[in-house]
């Protein structure tokens, strides 16, 4: 979804990460209250990046994998997924956590979504 990508985009490049923390997280909560699990997710993932990028890797890797958590079933190898995986990948490196990078890095290679490579 082009939200999504919006979303990562001004989480990752974005002038304020603070204030797109806080907007990733009332967009996860909107999209909680109406059942829309693929925006909670991406808004998370997203909220996670903020994170990542503020220096507080042990928060957004308590984001990736609480997300993660809840990722239902049926979207264990979706976009959202994909991007979950490839920013716990990133935050499990930057935060020297090989065990857990590996185990994201599998996740991606074993996922049959076209643009996970």
């Amino acid at each position: 979804m082009i939200v999504e990508y919006l979303w990562r985009l001004d989480a990752r490049h974005g002038a304020e990460p603070a204030a797109v923390l806080e907007k990733m997280r009332e967009l996860a909560a909107r999209a909680e209250r109406v059942g829309n699990t693929e925006n909670v997710i991406a808004a998370r993932t997203s909220a996670a990046i903020c994170l990542h990028r503020l220096g507080r890797l042990e928060e957004a890797r308590e984001e990736l994998l609480s997300a993660e958590a809840d990722l239902p079933q049926f979207l264990d190898f979706s976009e959202v997924a994909v991007h979950l995986y490839r920013e716990l990948a990133r935050v499990a490196h930057d935060s020297g956590d090989p065990d857990l990078q590996a185990r994201a890095a599998a996740m991606l290679h074993g996922s049959n979504w076209p643009f996970s490579s």
